[in-house]
């Protein structure tokens, strides 16, 4: 090896140790940082989509995918306001750009939702993100779903906005068994949450429409009974208690007019809204009957009712209303409540029997079983255990009539349509 070649190793060598060292004195003392792109840049929707060419699919994408570095700059910062701009935030300036874009892409929508999770203070982006997914994919279970749950976990949240999502929702479902999970979920709200007869029309829509026994139909049946019956059952109350007339009355203290008069808040007369003259605990005579026909064709507001020829309408199961310590009284709600509860308690069955690997005998050894005390049924009950199943039989089940929801829901949906459908 001759001098020249050496002072040629030796050169590069030198030439590399000084562009290593070079470019190493740019990491000396600095902090790891997540890489991170500038979204403050990110042109408005309608100048991207000048931008694209017509392209604008293609173009959502690899802009959506070059932003992913902004993704993970979040992990860590958890804050995405842009400077000089307190209204809108990194993903709102994205999202809203590529979704115009791009409407009908799914993920889109999705990691919206999911972003705005990460950070602390979160706005609106997840709500109305959802909102726009599904009146653009409305077949898409997913968004629906995170819609419903975004406005349930907010405070101070609107149950009838709630109760509106849920409706078309339901309507949106591709299939019964979505629709099946869909009216389940409206139902509790129903009952658990929302007061009054607020789910009324939507209901007896269902309980219209639906065949006989089918699994929605069976759903509806059961909620609109709960939900007439706690409603009666309030209304009942706030006429017992506005009552002057002696206590030994009974429930026959509820046609006291004066109540009525404090109740429904007529100075002189009593006047009703429709719907509690077909659905309320109070049986009218024709002739108020034939006013409600006339109200929904003329469009009028409240109903003038006579409470001299009026009578006790019994619960929606068919139990007469009663007065146990100055509380109003339902034996269909008892029961039923009764029913959910034996209902649950054969699921717990179940769940021990997987465990246990075989079934209790008889009832005796299902009470072993069971981690609670064992059951008293309601006046007349009488609990068997059949079929892995703990039921309850009633002496006198024969001697009391269901109302028929179907045909007043019939009713009802033809008086809603002014009488144009029969």
């Amino acid at each position: 090896m001759n001098f020249r070649t050496v002072m040629w190793i030796v050169l590069c060598s030198m030439s590399a140790l000084v562009l290593i060292v070079w470019n190493a004195s740019a990491l000396i003392g600095a902090k790891p940082l997540p890489r991170m792109k500038d979204l403050e840049f990110v042109p408005s929707p309608s100048v991207m989509r000048v931008m694209s060419l017509g392209h604008t699919n293609t173009v959502a994408k690899l802009r959506w995918i070059d932003a992913f570095s902004y993704l993970q700059l979040q992990f860590e910062r958890r804050n995405d306001q842009l400077l000089g701009n307190e209204h809108e935030g990194g993903f709102d300036r994205l999202y809203n750009a590529l979704i115009d874009l791009d409407p009908k892409f799914e993920p889109f929508y999705n990691f919206a939702i999911m972003s705005e999770s990460l950070l602390d203070n979160p706005g609106t982006l997840a709500i109305r993100c959802a909102q726009r997914g599904c009146l653009e994919i409305p077949d898409s279970m997913n968004l629906w779903r995170n819609l419903a749950a975004h406005i349930k976990s907010m405070e101070n949240v609107n149950l009838h906005v709630l109760d509106g999502i849920l409706s078309a929702w339901g309507r949106a479902a591709p299939d019964e068994h979505q629709r099946y999970h869909v009216q389940r979920w409206k139902s509790n709200l129903g009952i658990m949450e929302l007061k009054g007869l607020h789910q009324l029309d939507y209901w007896s829509y269902e309980i219209a429409q639906q065949k006989d026994n089918s699994p929605i139909g069976k759903i509806a049946d059961s909620t609109l009974r709960q939900q007439i019956n706690n409603y009666n059952i309030s209304l009942l109350q706030k006429l017992y208690d506005a009552s002057d007339l002696p206590e030994e009355l009974g429930i026959n203290r509820c046609l006291d007019p004066q109540a009525w008069g404090k109740v429904f808040d007529n100075k002189s007369g009593v006047s009703i809204e429709g719907a509690l003259v077909l659905w309320g605990p109070i049986l009218f005579s024709s002739e108020i009957i034939g006013r409600m026909e006339k109200a929904f064709q003329t469009g009028e507001g409240k109903i003038p009712v006579d409470l001299k020829g009026a009578a006790f309408r019994t619960d929606p199961y068919g139990f007469p209303y009663t007065i146990k310590d100055k509380q109003v009284y339902s034996m269909g709600r008892e029961r039923f409540e009764f029913q959910r509860k034996l209902t649950s308690y054969s699921f717990v069955l179940s769940r021990v029997a997987i465990e246990k690997k075989t079934w209790p005998k008889d009832l005796e050894e299902v009470w072993e079983w069971l981690p609670v005390e064992p059951l008293v049924p309601p006046t007349s009950g009488t609990l068997r255990y059949e079929a892995h199943v703990i039921h309850v039989d009633y002496d006198d089940q024969q001697e009391y009539e269901e109302w028929p929801l179907k045909k007043m829901a019939q009713y009802w949906m033809y008086l809603q349509t002014d009488g144009k459908t029969p």
